[in-house]
């Protein structure tokens, strides 16, 4: 007869079973992440920017809300990410256009209403590529350095960079 030492829900140590021991920070994670990032972004930018006075601070925060959520969609979904990135970056386009034709009071001069209509299109574009730079980062490899090795002059063997011996005849590296 054969009796379970280790019951369920026990590790060796007698401690909780470990679930979470080395967790890594996941791309739904990071997605949750990049989303609360754009979200105050947008928000802050399409209630509090004037369109009449437009700086670079401006242009940046422009620039920024569709590459993070063209970011967002590519770790959301990264089989899909040029499409998803598009169609996010088409969708809060609409929304900032929207939210700034609420807020305007006023009839639209013809430069505004340009530069709405352009952002649309122009934030498509931004997502889409915010979406393929965050994937091309995400699954590219890390370089691997090449250490050099020490060849033996006797017998030409290759051996560890960190070897004092050869490890086919024995005589001492230079």
């Amino acid at each position: 007869m054969t009796t379970n030492k280790n019951p369920a829900g026990k590790t060796g140590d007698g401690g909780p079973p470990s679930t979470l021991s080395s967790r890594r920070l996941r791309n739904s994670d990071l997605s949750i992440l990049l989303g609360v990032l754009a979200g105050v972004l947008f928000s802050v930018f399409a209630t509090s920017n004037p369109l009449a006075s437009f700086a670079l601070t401006d242009l940046v925060i422009y620039a920024g809300i569709p590459i993070l959520t063209g970011g967002l969609a590519s770790l959301a979904d990264p089989d899909n990410q040029i499409r998803n990135g598009i169609v996010v970056g088409f969708v809060s386009g609409l929304g900032y256009v929207t939210m700034d034709i609420l807020r305007l009071t006023s009839g639209v001069p013809q430069n505004v209403s340009l530069f709405l209509v352009l952002t649309v299109p122009i934030w498509g574009l931004l997502g889409a590529m915010g979406s393929a730079a965050v994937y091309r980062i995400v699954s590219t490899p890390a370089s691997l350095t090449v250490d050099e090795v020490r060849v033996c002059a006797s017998c030409k063997t290759h051996n560890p960079p960190d070897a004092s011996f050869c490890k086919n005849c024995g005589t001492k590296l230079a």
